[in-house]
């Protein structure tokens, strides 16, 4: 089994010396290919700034970072954030659609990001739509879509550089009991098929049947590890 992500030994905290807050303590953690890993625990456990710290956005006071066998920690800001354009994918609870934009354009925009062609990142962008079941919607605009079709639209946005790691944060939390048993089982697809490491941040027990693995937290601590 291929592994993806290896924390090894990671502590944050924030503020100044005066008030320092410690929020993260010896995070050792491995997520392998294939997987979809689900990170609970109570609000302001911790999820957040780990998966942040996963995302390249924020950087540990300490520990040993490795993603796709690269060492985190020897790579400069610049190169943290096109190492995150070329192998990261994040869909969020609000789907953070650009409501000016067809969903075409909305789904190309990491591809326009990138300088690829217009009509490529739009070619692209349909193709993903076609297989999250959306071929009909390419030139509807995000108001005229469902939130279940919305949450959609933000799932093929974050597949459209085709990432090796996606990760969702709070991703069925605005949708209905069956509109995010749908988004999952999608989701669950996605890491089954091809060597992706899906990690997703929930409070949403209805959802943890799609789990292979959990990752509990509490205070700031990983409590358990659980094989699903």
């Amino acid at each position: 089994m291929k592994t993806v992500i290896s924390l090894k030994n990671i502590n944050k905290s924030f503020g100044s010396k005066d008030a320092l807050t410690q929020v993260l303590f010896d995070i050792d953690l491995s997520l392998h290919a294939e997987k979809m890993t689900f990170v609970t625990g109570p609000s302001g456990c911790g999820k957040t700034t780990l998966i942040s710290i996963v995302a390249g956005i924020l950087t540990p006071d300490n520990g040993e970072i490795n993603i796709l066998d690269i060492n985190q920690n020897s790579l400069s800001n610049e190169e943290k954030a096109l190492f995150r354009q070329q192998n990261l994918g994040f869909i969020f609870q609000q789907f953070n659609l650009v409501p000016t934009l067809t969903v075409a354009e909305n789904v190309a925009v990491p591809l326009l990001i990138q300088g690829q062609d217009f009509d490529y990142a739009i070619n692209m962008a349909n193709v993903l739509l076609e297989k999250v079941g959306l071929k009909s919607k390419t030139e509807a605009f995000p108001k005229d879509l469902s939130g279940g079709q919305q949450q959609r639209v933000a799932i093929a946005r974050a597949l459209v550089n085709n990432p090796k790691i996606l990760i969702c944060d709070e991703p069925t939390a605005s949708l209905d009991g069956s509109t995010g048993h749908s988004v999952m089982k999608l989701l669950k697809d996605i890491s089954m098929n091809t060597e992706r490491c899906v990690l997703v941040v929930t409070h949403d027990n209805r959802i943890y049947e799609y789990a292979d693995m959990f990752v509990e937290m509490e205070d700031g601590r990983i409590k358990n590890v659980i094989n699903n």
